[in-house]
């Protein structure tokens, strides 16, 4: 199990991951290794701020795998604390993939979006 990681900046302005904290507790709680594999590696523009095409653009290799021999056959639960449109985790999901995982399942707490009354 592994999460969505922020830049150290992005760290400290809010003091504190939701993703990687949802991850850690749901990993104890399954009791199942929590790993941080991923690292952002730039600051990127907030993505509620951003067009869906321009959401895509924001994230293009902007993360890296720290550890590649831990990810190669694994099956991995990717954690993230909101999904909009699924950007953020498509590109973390297929970074691990390009890396090895067999499988790359994502869990969002929560799932934003804009809704229309029918």
């Amino acid at each position: 199990m592994t999460s969505i990681p922020m830049t150290y900046r992005e760290h400290f302005k809010r003091e504190l991951n939701l993703s990687s904290f949802l991850a850690r507790h749901l990993a104890k709680e399954l009791e199942t290794p929590y790993l941080n594999l991923l690292k952002k590696i730039k600051t990127t523009a907030p993505q509620s701020e951003l067009s869906r095409k321009r959401r895509l653009a924001n994230l293009k290799n902007v993360f890296k795998i720290k550890f590649e021999t831990k990810v190669k056959e694994k099956n991995i639960l990717l954690v993230d604390d909101i999904l909009t449109t699924g950007s953020t985790a498509k590109e973390a999901a297929s970074l691990l993939k390009m890396k090895g995982a067999a499988n790359v399942y994502v869990a969002a707490l929560a799932r934003a979006g804009h809704y229309e009354n029918s």
